[in-house]
């Protein structure tokens, strides 16, 4: 059976997802669930393993490989290089594993014996199968080229939440917004201090006072590469109530001229998703470029009073003003990383009693009851 119509992918990709496709019907522990997209020169398909029925839940990771042609060799090697920097980051969503090409993966030498055992405890549901078997699949049937593995995040994207709330809430929380937001500048906390190092367990980005930030610029922030990731009950308190953020798609990430530029412009796109999270019911704002606010001109045009005007009456005006500084037109008039972590942070702070007559609106259950419907039953 094949999961690609003649419209679901440019024929590149269609050709290249085929191929995967077939040698994936000879793996013993990997199977193709789907085609989640592609682009100019890659595809990206869903992978889950064949083990129905046993006490673990099927696995699923993303497959990302390149449609044939150099260029898209070329492109999909610099993203994996990229993401290797970003192990560890909780805000940005991991590489499980990498090759730059799968005719020749390094994968250790192992005796008959260890092979056997290995085997027959994932057949018999003790292990899950190493995520680099996919390479093996990949390889058996003479596939060659880079290709990575990609957590999969099955709460979908922002993007996603963002449409299905345009039919059904009429706004969003100011503290679910705060709570996005802050994961987003988490991210870029990311991407101007990278850990780095081995894979290993996650941990949130932090402002590192002994490391000089990078020059690194994502090129592409956007709500069609955030993705909604899990909530932590248990974990950091800022994703006790709140499902997490996580940037992916680094495909047009660049180095600016200064780490200040890099910065500013990160968070610049940052918070213009953040503009467009608040108007989820589409208003129309003034058609002007950007206009001045508090001594500041910013490109924050459809949130800011006009004519004694407020076009967003129930926004947290704090939230207002940060996302109009973080949208500066100067970028040395953006706020750095820590004054916009310690801004966010004392707003995630606020109780629903904060917010007066919208105190139920604003409340824990609400909120839960918004991400469920736009997210979690998506």
């Amino acid at each position: 059976m094949s999961f690609f119509g003649s419209d679901a992918v440019g024929a590149g990709a269609r050709a290249q997802a085929l191929i995967v496709e077939n040698s994936f019907l000879k793996s013993r522990f990997w199977e193709l669930e789907k085609a989640l997209g592609h682009g100019s020169y890659g595809v990206v398909l869903l992978i889950r393993d064949r083990f129905r029925g046993l006490p673990l839940k099927r696995r699923r990771v993303v497959l990302k490989v390149p449609i044939g042609d150099e260029r898209g060799h070329r492109d999909l090697i610099h993203e994996i290089r990229i993401l290797r920097i970003f192990r560890r980051c909780s805000h940005i969503g991991q590489m499980l594993a990498n090759s730059e090409d799968v005719a020749d993966a390094n994968r250790p030498k192992r005796s008959f014996k260890s092979i056997m055992s290995e085997t027959l405890q994932i057949l018999r549901g003790r292990l899950r199968p190493p995520v680099d078997t996919v390479f093996d699949a990949l390889r058996q049937s003479r596939i060659k080229g880079p290709a990575m593995l990609l957590e999969y995040l099955e709460n979908g994207s922002l993007l996603a939440l963002y449409m299905k709330a345009q039919g059904r809430v009429g706004r969003l929380p100011n503290r679910l917004l705060w709570r996005f937001y802050y994961c987003l500048i988490r991210g870029c906390i990311g991407l101007a201090y990278p850990p780095g190092g081995e894979q290993s367990d996650l941990e949130i980005e932090t402002i590192r006072e002994n490391m000089a930030p990078s020059r690194l610029r994502h090129g592409d922030i956007a709500m069609r590469n955030i993705m909604i990731g899990d909530r932590d009950p248990d974990g950091a308190p800022e994703h006790h109530l709140v499902e997490q953020l996580k940037l992916i798609d680094f495909g047009m990430m660049s180095l600016s001229r200064t780490p200040e530029d890099a910065i500013s412009d990160n968070i610049s796109a940052a918070s213009e998703v953040m503009l467009q999270l608040i108007n989820v019911s589409r208003h129309l704002g003034p058609p002007v470029p950007f206009t001045e606010y508090n001594g500041t001109f910013t490109k924050a045009t459809m949130i800011i009073p006009r004519g004694g005007t407020d076009p967003f009456p129930r926004l947290d005006p704090e939230l207002r003003d940060l996302i109009a500084l973080g949208m500066a037109l100067q970028p040395h008039e953006v706020p750095s990383l820590s004054v916009m972590l310690r801004e966010i942070e004392q707003g995630m702070a606020k109780p629903a009693s904060a917010y007066g007559a919208l105190e139920d609106f604003e409340s824990d259950g609400a909120i839960r009851r918004i991400m469920q419907i736009l997210a979690l039953d998506a």
